[in-house]
């Protein structure tokens, strides 16, 4: 593809956290360059192969950020390509880093993983982003814990793409919570996010997306 600041899918299934991936790599390249229509209209020659790596590890930063909260500590995970996906298991390390610039090196010093296309980088990522949050948190952060992160046929749940997205692994896209009973409160978004989202599924009435994701800090939306 040309589109030079554009990620790849080549398989089904890990849609969910690519886009979220994408948004934070365009935030990132907007704080360089302001000027979109420039880099753009003609990205080939706009964004040089380093600002594009620059905007991809700070994207993953931003993300691992949002997760730890101000203050918090961020887990960069890696393991070994060369395996079974039990041998990547078996094989993973976790490097705690403290600030940006410690995170956005432990994440450029993983990009020979993080980037193998036949590797287990994703995942890689997504465990960097639930041990940033805690396992803990992002079930007190979701409607029903037990039904995961991951949904039907490898898919993404929206709590995933809600941590990923604005750091808490909420069900749900409205603003703030919704008590429903005495015993039962919906999650939403507590906060403007940094980028948006809208869905085609709130033109069908089948649920309502909020202002904190319908009018986001950046003009990006998933």
């Amino acid at each position: 593809p040309k589109l030079a600041f554009g990620l790849v899918q080549r398989d089904g299934g890990p849609c969910g956290v690519l886009a979220a991936v994408q948004a934070a790599t365009l935030d990132a390249l907007m704080e360089d360059d302001p000027d979109v229509r420039r880099w753009a209209e003609d990205p080939s020659r706009a964004i040089t192969g380093v600002a594009r790596t620059n905007a991809l590890v700070r994207g993953l930063g931003k993300i691992l950020g949002r997760a730890a909260g101000s203050g918090g500590v961020v887990s960069v995970v890696s393991g070994s390509d060369d395996s079974s996906f039990r041998g990547f298991m078996g094989s993973l390390r976790q490097r705690r880093c403290s600030g940006a610039a410690e995170t956005q090196a432990a994440l450029r010093a993983s990009l020979p993983h993080l980037q193998d296309r036949c590797g287990y980088g994703l995942l890689s990522f997504v465990l960097s982003v639930v041990l940033t949050r805690g396992a803990e948190r992002v079930a007190l952060d979701m409607d029903d814990p037990t039904c995961g992160l991951i949904g039907g046929y490898g898919y993404c749940t929206q709590d995933l793409v809600n941590l990923l997205m604005t750091g808490r692994a909420a069900t749900n896209l409205f603003d703030g919570n919704m008590q429903l009973d005495e015993q039962t409160t919906l999650k939403g978004i507590v906060g403007r996010s940094s980028c948006g989202y809208l869905t085609v599924y709130e033109w069908y009435r089948h649920l309502k997306v909020g202002s904190n994701l319908k009018d986001p800090y950046k003009p990006i939306w998933v």
